[in-house]
């Protein structure tokens, strides 16, 4: 048995008990999608921010350039980011990031996108990430998540790959 086998193996109950979650059988109507996704698009970006803080870490991203300590690393996280970034759109005509199909995706059922949006002006603006969540509003169970995922960018690169995969 090969090392990704063993960590398969030791990941497969996590992995059931995500599977068997009790939420798939809370979410029972159109609205309950719609709440769903109006939290979970927090997480979307969230697991982005972690990618690009990983692809950071990964690979020079300035002039000048240097060739990365680990390029099997790399050649994964680019391939992850290529996708997440760039697919295609359903229409097959142009691309776009999974981030924007989402906020397609909630659009198209009627959620409500005010929240994400805000945020993410917020944030562009150059608000600090608490600041952007709590001028808007946003709730309390969603800013615990997104310190989580940031309390991860002071960790070791290890940690951080590994809180990026647990995500996706």
């Amino acid at each position: 048995m090969n090392r990704a086998d063993k960590i398969y193996k030791k990941l497969k109950p996590l992995i059931q008990a995500i599977q068997d979650h009790p939420l798939y059988v809370e979410i029972q109507s159109l609205a309950d999608v719609r709440i769903f996704m109006e939290h979970h698009v927090f997480a979307v970006w969230d697991y982005m921010c972690l990618l690009k803080e990983l692809h950071r870490r990964l690979v020079t991203t300035c002039a000048p350039w240097f060739p990365p300590k680990d390029p099997v690393s790399v050649h994964l996280i680019i391939k992850i980011l290529l996708e997440e970034e760039s697919d295609k759109t359903p229409d097959q005509q142009s691309r776009c990031s999974h981030f924007e199909l989402y906020l397609t995706a909630m659009r198209s059922i009627g959620a409500d996108t005010d929240l994400i949006e805000g945020f993410l002006a917020r944030l562009a603006k150059g608000d600090l990430l608490i600041a952007a969540a709590e001028s808007i509003g946003l709730p309390i169970s969603v800013q615990q998540f997104m310190l989580t995922t940031f309390g991860f960018f002071s960790r070791e690169t290890h940690i951080l790959a590994a809180a990026s995969e647990s995500y996706h």
